[in-house]
């Protein structure tokens, strides 16, 4: 059952930043359940729920420039949030139900189909679609990057950037460029050195531990509140899914329990106790210490545990407790008050 309002509110995180942004919106709605107001992260909710149904998944923000690219996946968690905030229990398992059917949507449309999905790991990447210059930077954002290119075609910058942006020029060194920067934008923690080595290739801790998360929440509520059987409507149905289609908890939890299994493959890195994330390129963990090795997975093994909560001897004392190190001059790498670089998975 969708809102029956036409217009449906939501929150913007302020300055030249004025439209729905995912997760920062999902952050803003933890304070929001907390103060009390459920009418605004209801209609938060139906937002994402629309933009899934009718664009395939939440975009980076509201934008149609965005299309191409989302942010870190956090519809199930507030859906299962809003849910529990909710008296009326017919009314709960309403919201709760289009809430889900949206996630799983935007789970197999989105992150588990190339080429953000890695078939070899099985792990999925922060790699979005889409080509040419992201359009929401100021003026002369890329100018040092586009420079040589001007000169190369004997053009001004802004020139370059039309023939560009049309297809009129082939530089592939620029698209690769370009797909990084995409998946930087679209991780969310832009910018930080953690992704100098390419962000399109790392199968990366935070985005797995949230599909993780996506697939226990999942599971729990066809388990417990779905009976165990959740048909899935002509409207939300993935490629492959028949007219008869019925997703039950057992093959979410298997899932979630593969992911376990690929996480703690390639990205646990037992000589320093921490996990990393991997590049699927050059098959190898990278060595860059974050915040989001601390996001939490239900199985870990004891020893993975104890070596996680361990402070590491790289980090600074000021960073200490919060289990990651600084790097200066990178906004995602110095921000330690930063809502989304504290998450509260538990």
């Amino acid at each position: 059952m969708m809102s029956p309002k036409i217009r449906l509110a939501f929150i913007v995180p302020g300055g030249r930043f004025n439209e729905c942004y995912y997760w920062d919106s999902y952050f803003a709605c933890l304070g929001l359940l907390e103060l009390g107001r459920l009418d605004l992260v209801r209609d938060i909710l139906y937002n994402f729920i629309f933009q899934v149904k009718h664009y395939g998944k939440i975009p980076n923000a509201n934008r149609s420039y965005y299309l191409c690219r989302s942010q870190p996946p956090f519809l199930s968690d507030l859906a299962v949030r809003t849910f529990k905030s909710i008296d009326n229990k017919e009314e709960a398992a309403a919201v709760l139900r289009a809430g889900i059917l949206a996630a799983i949507k935007e789970y197999f449309t989105v992150w588990m189909s190339e080429p953000r999905y890695d078939p070899t790991t099985g792990l999925s990447r922060f790699k979005p679609p889409g080509k040419g210059i992201p359009l929401e930077v100021e003026e002369g954002h890329f100018d040092a990057v586009l420079y040589s290119y001007a000169e190369k075609y004997a053009c001004t910058i802004p020139e370059f950037i039309d023939q560009y942006n049309f297809g009129n020029v082939n530089e592939p060194e620029l698209d690769e460029y370009f797909m990084h920067d995409r998946g930087v934008r679209e991780s969310g923690h832009d910018t930080s050195y953690r992704f100098d080595q390419g962000c399109a290739d790392l199968a990366t801790v935070d985005l797995n531990c949230l599909l993780y998360k996506y697939e226990s929440d999942i599971a729990w509520a066809i388990k417990n509140v779905f009976n165990d059987k959740l048909p899935i409507p002509a409207e939300w149905r993935t490629p492959g899914m028949t007219d008869d289609h019925v997703e039950v908890s057992a093959s979410w939890l298997q899932r979630a329990s593969q992911r376990q299994e690929s996480v703690n493959k390639y990205l646990w890195g037992p000589e320093r106790g921490m996990y990393f994330d991997y590049n699927t390129k050059t098959q190898k963990r990278t060595t860059y210490e974050y915040s989001t090795t601390q996001i939490r997975m239900r199985r870990r093994s004891q020893h993975q545990y104890r070596e996680v909560a361990r402070p590491s001897q790289h980090a600074s004392p000021a960073a200490e407790a919060m289990g990651f190190s600084i790097r200066m001059g990178a906004a995602s790498d110095a921000c330690l008050g930063r809502a989304e670089e504290i998450w509260p998975f538990a």
